[in-house]
């Protein structure tokens, strides 16, 4: 899958940005996992499940994450209420697309209603006017009050870090690299999947991972063989001098004789 990497950084990129940590940990062990019931979480967490049930609550409210229950027999033949939760990639990313569009309009809106509280007030009277008022008010290029017919002048207020406009630049600023990995997500067919699907997948990483192992034991085996082999050919190669020497020495011993 080749959008997989980029899948996964944006899910962490957006995690560490409007979620706490432990969500992210969560998050975190899920795109590790695939798939996973909810006592192995906790293990990994090192948590108790009502805890983590108290926490996960706000991911599937959120939809990050799918969650389904499945009935373990147990092998006294007792029957248990399993938790599973998995993620779904394509979900996910429609999921941040309407987060960041919602955010985005009720900022956009945030400004829009800010411009019509702040708009003009009169030098004089200090009477107020939003900007669509001040526009009629335009008299030989200077607005000018309906009232007093002071000059109008601009009523900017207080610029805080609560400033819709700043907090507008702000974010988007901070959510750069996520809309790239959005756009680029954008270029592929991320299908959606089910429970099944995502078990199926887990297993063929599993058996692919495990085969990459056994490569690379078998490798190291070879290479081993071939050091032990390299070894012992140098050690033939010294004894074959060696003896030489010595068989000189005993010819060299008879002449002199």
């Amino acid at each position: 899958m080749e959008y997989e990497e980029i899948m996964k950084k944006l899910i962490k990129k957006t995690m560490r940005m409007f979620y706490e940590t432990h969500h992210a940990v969560i998050m975190d062990i899920l795109l590790e996992y695939m798939i996973m019931y909810d006592n192995e979480i906790c293990e990994k967490m090192k948590m108790l499940n009502k805890e983590f049930n108290r926490l996960v609550v706000k991911l599937k409210d959120d939809k990050l994450l799918k969650a389904e229950t499945k009935i373990e027999t147990k092998s006294d033949g007792r029957q248990l209420l399993r938790c599973v939760y998995f993620i779904v990639y394509s979900e996910i990313k429609d999921v941040i697309k309407y987060k960041i569009f919602k955010m985005s309009r009720f900022l956009e809106q945030e400004i829009k209603n800010t411009e019509k509280l702040q708009g003009y007030k009169c030098s004089s009277c200090f009477k107020e006017f939003g900007v669509l008022e001040a526009q009629r008010l335009l008299e030989n290029f200077i607005f000018k009050c309906d009232e007093c017919s002071g000059k109008l002048i601009e009523n900017k207020g207080k610029t805080s870090i609560d400033d819709p406009h700043m907090l507008h630049s702000i974010m988007m600023n901070e959510l750069t690299e996520v809309i790239s990995m959005l756009k680029e997500l954008d270029k592929h067919n991320i299908p959606s999947i089910d429970y099944f699907q995502v078990l199926a997948l887990r297993k063929g990483k599993e058996m692919m991972k495990s085969s990459s192992l056994k490569s690379e034991y078998k490798m190291c085996e070879i290479q081993e063989e071939e050091e032990k082999q390299e070894i012992f050919a140098e050690n033939e190669e010294k004894n074959v001098e060696l003896n030489f020497k010595v068989f000189q020495k005993q010819e060299e011993s008879k002449n002199e004789v």
